[in-house]
């Protein structure tokens, strides 16, 4: 599990907001998140720690 709360300081946000915008669906939706947040996917995937698929 990613560290939400790292994520959110990255990206200038509370974990609260973070988490709201993955909502609650499983897996969680990353393009949706991304453009709630208006981030790209990448910056949001690299915030989260994890590695984009090439």
């Amino acid at each position: 599990m990613p560290d939400t709360a790292a994520a959110a300081k990255k990206l200038g946000i509370t974990e609260d907001v973070l988490k709201a915008a993955f909502g609650t669906t499983m897996p969680p939706d990353i393009a949706a998140a991304a453009k709630k947040l208006g981030v790209t996917e990448a910056v949001l995937l690299e915030a989260l720690g994890i590695k984009a698929k090439p």
